[in-house]
């Protein structure tokens, strides 16, 4: 399930109010990924000083996250309050609850920033549960103005080597492709994204290595 908190319309609007109650009695599902689009009118994407805002709201949903098993899983997403993993890392370091993780969102990452995958993908480590990746280019037209979302197979988004990363720390989890927005043929476009995934697997089991070529300067 993937839900967008707005805390600048107010903890008590039924948008947010909303996912407190979903947490209570959805049933069938078991984890939440949860993108927090704002925190205050005037908090900018990434500004700590919405961490306590934050942290509130997380409280109340994790008490339910507990008695219910579920977890809540941070999504990073281009232009929100949690738009860098940094923002994932420092909430889940403060609030140390083993019912809160991390989704490490490669598009995301490319379209905020693009740097330092793998620093990154060590800080995300500890708590990190979920993977979704995307083809993508830097282009005005895409999402946000910044950049496409796009098959996996096309595009200069590393892939290869965000494969590589998440081999070098064990990452054994669901790994997802993110396709929103995506025109044309979808069955082909999902068939033409798991080709390349497999053939991606592939090497880099048989040649880990060659995942460090990009991220040598």
């Amino acid at each position: 399930m993937y839900v967008v908190l707005d805390l600048s319309l107010g903890e008590d609007h039924p948008r947010n109010a909303g996912i407190l109650k979903m947490l209570e009695i959805m049933e069938g599902c078991s984890t939440v990924e949860l993108a927090i689009q704002s925190v205050g009118e005037h908090i900018r994407p990434s500004d700590p000083k919405g961490d306590d805002i934050a942290v509130k709201w997380l409280e109340k949903a994790l008490k339910i996250a507990e008695r219910r098993n579920i977890n809540i899983l941070l999504y990073t997403h281009l232009s929100f309050w949690i738009e860098r993993h940094e923002d994932a890392v420092r909430l889940c370091k403060r609030l140390n609850h083993s019912n809160l993780g991390i989704v490490f969102c490669g598009y995301h990452w490319y379209a905020a920033d693009g740097t330092n995958l793998k620093g990154t993908i060590q800080a995300v480590a500890p708590y990190l549960k979920q993977v979704n990746m995307s083809g993508s280019s830097r282009n005005p037209h895409g999402f946000g103005g910044v950049a496409t979302i796009e098959p996996l197979d096309v595009g200069e988004l590393d892939n290869f080597a965000l494969l590589g990363q998440l081999k070098k720390i064990g990452y054994n989890g669901m790994i997802g492709y993110l396709g929103w927005s995506e025109g044309g043929d979808a069955y082909s476009k999902l068939r033409r994204s798991l080709n390349a995934f497999r053939d991606m697997e592939r090497r880099v089991e048989a040649h880990p290595h060659w995942a460090d070529l990009k991220l040598t300067p």
